[in-house]
C-alpha cells in the first residue's frame, strides 16, 4: 500500500514539545529541591557529558 506511516516533516513541532517538557520537568524539580540544588545537578550533567560521553 501506499499509505504514510510516518510524517517526518512534523520534526519542528517534536522540538518544540521537547523543549518545553524539559523547562517544565526542571520548574517541577525546582519547586521539589530548590533552585540552587538543581541548577547544581544540571551543571553536573554538562561536566559529566563532557567527561564522560555516551557511546
Amino acid at each position: 500500500t501506499h499509505l504514510t506511516l510516518i510524517n517526518y516533516l512534523n520534526e519542528g513541532i517534536t522540538t518544540a514539545n521537547r523543549k518545553a517538557s524539559l523547562k517544565e520537568r526542571y520548574r517541577i524539580m525546582v519547586k521539589h529541591y530548590g533552585q540552587v540544588s538543581t541548577f547544581l545537578h544540571h551543571v553536573w550533567f554538562a561536566v559529566r557529558a563532557v567527561i564522560k560521553p555516551e557511546k
